[in-house]
């Protein structure tokens, strides 16, 4: 389960990151991790 959340955690600061980094494509950057 932790392995699960941290993997979860993971993919949650990568979409992070690209809604930072290029805030226009971040529903696609975060639809594609999700």
């Amino acid at each position: 389960m932790l392995l699960n959340h941290e993997k979860y955690q993971s993919s949650f600061d990568e979409a992070m990151t690209c809604a930072v980094e290029c805030k226009y494509c971040a529903r696609s950057c975060i639809g594609h991790i999700v």
